[in-house]
């Protein structure tokens, strides 16, 4: 609207000197009375000054057509852009390793076990002979079987004897023991790692980033 304005005082300045002259030049310059020079200075405008109204009328409507009909200016598009962006940054964190702590410990125990033992052992066998006690069961167990050629009686003995043999007898013994206690140790050691973290950075131009 102000623009309007504007033009409008514009054209308005250049109309209004032209009637101004015109009406100045077409002032009668001899006049025979007042009444004639009344008559005179009553007549109508010059053909200039008609022309330069109507052109003045024409330029005023032209431009208020011009402002009502001319487009409002058209804003520059605006672009959202995505961009991922990517970020490395270090970081310590504490893990654990373990070791193995044998312990060996030492002890005594009983058990059965075997040993010799020497033992006197009884063996018998028959034989013959003049005097019935060497029967090992006592002389009445003896038997006659004979005489000699001197008439002395023969008996039929068992006599025994006794002889050391050594036999596998069980004992109790001790005996010394190892055992191994494992134990799991853990040490805490510090690790440094990359990490990376990706984010979405949002940004608006007016440039297209697609040409």
């Amino acid at each position: 609207m102000a623009k309007l304005k504007n033009k409008i005082s514009y054209l308005l300045a250049l109309v209004v000197p032209v009637f101004s002259i015109s009406a100045v030049a077409d002032e009668p310059k001899t006049a025979g009375s007042e009444e004639e020079a009344a008559k005179e200075a009553s007549g109508s405008l010059s053909a200039g000054a008609i022309a330069a109204a109507v052109a003045a009328a024409a330029a005023i409507a032209a431009a208020i057509d011009d402002d009502d009909d001319s487009p409002a200016p058209t804003p520059a598009p605006t672009y959202i852009i995505e961009e991922l962006v990517e970020e490395t940054s270090l970081t310590t964190i504490s893990t654990a390793s373990f070791t193995n702590k044998e312990t060996v410990t030492v002890g005594t125990t009983t058990a059965v076990g075997t040993t010799l033992e020497t033992v006197g052992q009884t063996n018998t066998y028959t034989a013959t002979s003049t005097n019935p006690a060497d029967n090992w069961q006592g002389a009445e167990f003896a038997e006659v079987v004979g005489t000699t050629a001197g008439g002395e009686t023969i008996y039929l003995v068992e006599a025994a004897e006794v002889v050391d043999v050594q036999v596998e007898v069980d004992v109790e013994i001790e005996v010394e023991t190892e055992s191994i206690v494992t134990e799991i140790i853990p040490t805490m050691v510090d690790v440094t790692e990359e990490v990376v973290s990706t984010s979405i950075v949002t940004s608006v131009t007016t440039i297209n980033p697609n040409p």
